[in-house]
């Protein structure tokens, strides 16, 4: 019922020996649903363990559970994943429109002085464009009113030094507006039930289900980062609106390729909402770049993490301080004419120093794992 946080450098195993079989673990009941997004891409390991999970639950259940794949690779058929669509969007205020999207893009930069000016620049014509055409079933409406308003003389809700740092939100837009799987908003003739097998997040709240979104980020550096966050934030929103009946686990592979500044509520409000999140990638320190506070909440709310190897010495320090300390006495014994005298003194000396955890770190049968509660804490070596 915990997030859970696997880590580990590229080949230490965190993918076969951490995520599948937890997946596989997760999913062979049926009475949940599962959404892997892999911002790696480089194999399709993840989806492969999915469909042989489907095959071992049909045997079981002689029915096999929806298994939906996602791709804005060029020349890969896809299923349709249009976020405007997701139950409960049209409900929220034109505020909370604003910040989910700009969130997403990648357009909040902070509250910092400088950081929050640009953010707001940002901000304020996608919120002329939510205000200006409230119903927008996609992309490429707001898209449309946004440049319509930075191309007037008297642009709504922009003062003249806004406007001119306001293009990047039009072009961030417009990227996103020309993927067509994330902007079907009809049938069409060559695929005319593209819609009612839609992606459709608030589905996986009431029936049992899988979907994988495979975002590379090394041929979408900018745009699978962005569908990532995309997938993420509206799953909070269809949680909020969805008559929540079973648990949804979201993986999110290579995480910290979507860090940004406004994740860390990820962590907050998923488990209230019934979502599980399960996170791996190589060490502390991609998060930290992105964004400190992430890395505080993942630590806050991470229940389970799991080392597979450790590659820095200011993470080796780190997990050396969870093993915490045991006493040790030493003893000395002096000698002189009139005989020998022993005295002992104890000291507080770490269970295990960095040489322990770089030894089990090259071994691909050891992990260290590190697990909280409400009443308990353990520190262990894992085979």
């Amino acid at each position: 019922m915990h997030h859970v946080h696997f880590l580990g450098t590229t080949g230490s195993g965190k993918t076969p020996t951490g995520l599948i079989p937890l997946l596989e673990q997760l999913m062979l009941p049926a009475d949940s649903s599962l959404i892997v997004v892999d911002l790696k891409g480089d194999s399709l390991e993840l989806l492969a363990s999915m469909d042989a999970t489907n095959t071992r639950i049909e045997e079981r259940t002689k029915q096999r559970l929806p298994l939906r794949i996602f791709s804005i690779e060029n020349g890969i058929r896809t299923f349709g994943f249009n976020p405007f669509l997701t139950k409960g969007w049209l409900q929220l205020s034109f505020l909370e429109r604003t910040d989910i999207i700009a969130n997403s893009l990648g357009l909040n930069y902070g509250l910092s002085y400088a950081r929050e000016f640009f953010t707001s620049c940002n901000s304020a014509p996608i919120l002329a464009g939510n205000i200006s055409n409230p119903d927008a079933m996609s992309f490429r409406q707001p898209l449309v009113d946004v440049e319509r308003n930075l191309r007037s003389k008297n642009p709504r809700g922009l003062m003249p030094e806004m406007k001119r740092s306001s293009t990047h939100a039009w072009y961030t837009l417009s990227r996103m507006a020309v993927i067509d799987a994330i902007n079907v908003t009809g049938p069409r003739i060559e695929a005319p039930d593209v819609i009612d097998h839609r992606i459709n997040l608030g589905d996986f709240f009431t029936t049992p289900q899988m979907a994988y979104f495979k975002l590379p980020s090394t041929t979408g550096a900018s745009t699978s980062p962005a569908i990532a966050r995309l997938v993420a934030n509206y799953l909070l929103t269809a949680g909020k609106r969805a008559k929540r009946t079973q648990k949804v686990y979201l993986v999110i592979e290579e995480f910290q390729r979507m860090a940004s500044e406004s994740m860390d509520q990820l962590f907050q409000m998923a488990r209230s909402l019934d979502i599980g999140i399960i996170l791996a990638n190589q060490n502390m320190s991609d998060l930290e770049t992105a964004n400190k506070g992430l890395a505080s909440s993942i630590e806050a709310n991470c229940h389970w993490r799991q080392w597979f190897s450790i590659g820095n010495l200011v993470e080796l320090e780190a997990v050396t301080k969870l093993f915490g300390t045991r006493e040790e006495t030493e003893y000395s014994t002096t000698y002189s004419d009139k005989g020998s005298s022993t005295t002992a003194r104890a000291e507080d000396v770490p269970r295990a120093n960095i040489s322990d955890l770089q030894t089990i770190s090259d071994n691909p049968n050891l992990s260290i794992l590190h697990i909280t509660g409400p009443h308990t804490i353990h520190v262990s070596k894992s085979a």
